[in-house]
């Protein structure tokens, strides 16, 4: 696989002679742009219009393939750094979360030893139950 480019060239050449040579007959290739005020007009083989326009036509699809590649490589550098921003905000959430839990657990251990400190001692009044209504 390490030829295969390498001999695609060799028959595309190989093609392209072939083909140079069967079609040698001179053409005259004119262009008229009467708004511009443009005349120009050529003799010559037929290959050579035939390879000029597909010499434009690669020259034209590169041009637009490295500018298209420089869009998106633009475009993916600013996804990648929404992608960071994300992710700090994730980390940030987290850790406000972990701050959270620690803190309700916290709490929770103080309404237990609240609780077990008012049912160890009956002198002291009971804490009334949340009604479903209050909620």
């Amino acid at each position: 696989m390490r030829y295969a480019w390498m001999i695609i060239f060799v028959a595309f050449l190989f093609f392209a002679a072939d083909f140079a040579m069967k079609n040698a007959t001179p053409v005259e290739v004119r262009y008229h742009l009467e708004w511009l005020g443009v005349r120009w007009s050529s003799e010559g083989p037929l290959f050579v219009p035939i390879f000029l326009t597909l010499g434009w036509g690669i020259l034209f699809s590169v041009g637009y393939f490295f500018s298209y590649h420089l869009h998106l490589r633009n475009q993916a550098g600013r996804q990648s750094q929404e992608v960071k921003r994300l992710k700090r905000l994730v980390l940030v959430e987290r850790e406000r979360v972990k701050n959270l839990e620690q803190r309700n657990t916290e709490l929770q251990q103080i309404a237990e030893r609240v609780q077990l400190q008012l049912e160890g001692n009956p002198a002291l009044p009971a804490a009334p139950e949340p009604s479903p209504e209050a909620a």
